[in-house]
């Protein structure tokens, strides 16, 4: 397909042909939803976590050694899913049932924190959904790229990593400054209402996405 735009003369270059593919296709713009959907959610996760450590340390080396406990549990369990999970669930499941782990996975450690909103229930699902994505979401996410054209693969990519990465970021720091203020009887329901409507929405878009690839797998298709 590449080689056959090529000699048309209609191959897309430039540095904003990456963009322009991430809003005209669904699938590469479902691709940006993955990342982006884990991004808040860490974001407003992240926020929360500093307030544990400082609330459970009594100086800044207090704070330090929590949050790089932290950090050195994320990477432990992460090296155990990558080394002995991630291959062996998508070779058994596939691309399509591995996408919903991810949002599912992701919705059973948040309700379990906000089911008891407390902070060893806060970091529980901090450490887990960064092993989630950190071992397992990213490997899968990137067999998404399959079947897509190299301009997908290397411009519309480096625009969801970069870019996509920053505005989720983004999104998460503005929940998390319009409600710094908030008292806790109201906060919790908001927080919980919002981390429903996310997963919900990243659900659905892993859905489509699955079914979209295993469609295009299928008929040896192109995207791009």
């Amino acid at each position: 397909v590449e080689n056959e735009r090529s000699k048309a003369g209609q191959d897309t270059t430039g540095m904003f042909a990456g963009l322009s593919m991430l809003l005209r296709y669904p699938y590469v713009l479902g691709i940006f939803g993955m990342v982006f959907f884990y991004e808040v959610v860490a974001k407003v996760l992240s926020f929360l976590r500093l307030e544990v450590a400082q609330s459970n340390a009594t100086s800044i080396s207090g704070v330090s050694g929590f949050l790089f406990k932290m950090t050195f549990f994320m990477h432990f369990f992460g090296f155990l899913l990558s080394f002995f999970g991630t291959r062996t669930l998508l070779k058994v499941f596939g691309e399509r049932v591995c996408l919903l782990f991810i949002p599912l996975g992701t919705g059973i450690l948040l309700l379990y924190f906000m089911a008891t909103y407390s902070p060893e229930a806060l970091v529980a699902a901090a450490v887990g959904i960064k092993v989630i994505n950190y071992a397992f979401s990213w490997p899968v996410r990137e067999g998404l790229y399959i079947p897509t054209t190299k301009e997908i693969k290397f411009k519309s990519k480096s625009w969801i990593d970069a870019f996509g990465s920053k505005f989720a970021k983004t999104a998460g720091s503005s929940f998390n400054y319009f409600t710094v203020n908030m008292v806790q009887s109201i906060f919790v329901p908001v927080l919980s209402f919002f981390f429903a409507g996310v997963i919900g929405f990243w659900f659905l878009t892993a859905f489509l996405l699955g079914r979209r690839f295993d469609l295009a797998v299928e008929k040896n298709e192109v995207i791009g």
